[in-house]
């Protein structure tokens, strides 16, 4: 893969000027490229490079992948089907990945989620099968007395900057199926239980109002009255002194708007009975529980 010196000094293969025309000339190719031909997102192919497992040069600012190293990885790609819900495994991840964020150690804790989605692991899965079960494990693990308060600050730092570098593969495109709003009741400080609920609702076609922690009753009922095409509001209690600003919210947002389907969760919320007396329309156990009842609105 070494470059040859073209008229003027320009490194050819550096900076070829049409991807596919590289393709049939058997030069490097970029990771646009690559991405179209292996039928993936760009950023997928960027990870199997950071992982190791396709073979690339970083020249230019770019990668560039040779042809046959290419031809190589999509046929061991073929022969290895991509994991599906019922046949990975999580819990290995679950300890790698908790481990590393007890430690501060975003790097490794990135490596961990790579690892899994380039194994075939999609984000959702990666978020509801991995990152949330070990943030469980932490809340339990510093309730019990086995993490320290700045443990438990530390992994939760990690994992909002985990779940800030998964958003993007969340994206669609086309029409939202209708916006949902979300929050952590006022005195509750955790914002990372509504992030990730978000990124989960947007991979399935609905647009966010995300208003993160600790949000005050009156900005939940205004942000409500300004969303359109509002489908339901999510609300998040982290504990259960947070349940009372639970029942105050939903109450505040029924008198304006009375039909609007509530849905509340959360650590302190742990069942369909508890949200029923808090006054709520239903309860979802995690963001794909959450996603369930919005199927149910738009089917």
């Amino acid at each position: 893969m070494n470059g040859t010196q073209g008229s003027g000094g320009h490194d050819r293969e550096d900076d070829p000027a049409d991807p596919a025309e590289s393709a049939r000339s058997g030069h490097p190719l970029d990771l646009a490229e690559v991405a179209r031909r292996l039928d993936v997102h760009y950023m997928t192919a960027y990870r199997y490079v950071r992982l190791g497992r396709l073979p690339a040069a970083h020249r230019g600012g770019r990668w560039w992948v040779d042809p046959a190293d290419l031809d190589r990885f999509a046929a061991q790609r073929t022969a290895t089907p991509p994991a599906r819900r019922g046949d990975w495994h999580p819990e290995a991840y679950r300890s790698r990945l908790g481990e590393r964020m007890v430690e501060g150690d975003e790097a490794g804790a990135w490596a961990v989620v790579e690892s899994a989605l380039v194994s075939g692991v999609s984000p959702k899965d990666v978020i509801l099968g991995v990152l949330a079960p070990s943030m469980r494990t932490l809340g339990e693990g510093w309730q019990e007395g086995r993490f320290t308060i700045a443990e438990e600050h530390r992994a939760s730092t990690v994992a909002l900057r985990l779940v800030g570098r998964l958003g993007p593969l969340f994206a669609r495109r086309g029409r939202p199926r209708g916006t949902v709003v979300l929050a952590s009741v006022t005195g509750d400080p955790h914002s990372l239980p509504t992030a990730m609920v978000a990124d989960v609702l947007r991979g399935e076609g609905y647009a966010l109002v995300d208003l993160g922690a600790d949000t005050p009753v009156r900005s939940v009922v205004e942000a409500v009255g300004k969303t359109p095409r509002i489908l339901a509001l999510g609300l998040s209690a982290g504990a259960d002194q947070h349940l009372d600003a639970v029942r105050r919210t939903v109450r505040a947002v029924r008198a304006e708007r009375p039909d609007l389907p509530i849905y509340v969760g959360g650590p302190a919320v742990v069942s369909a009975g508890q949200a029923t007396d808090l006054g709520a329309s239903g309860w979802a156990a995690d963001a794909g529980g959450f996603a369930d009842l919005l199927e149910g609105l738009t089917s």
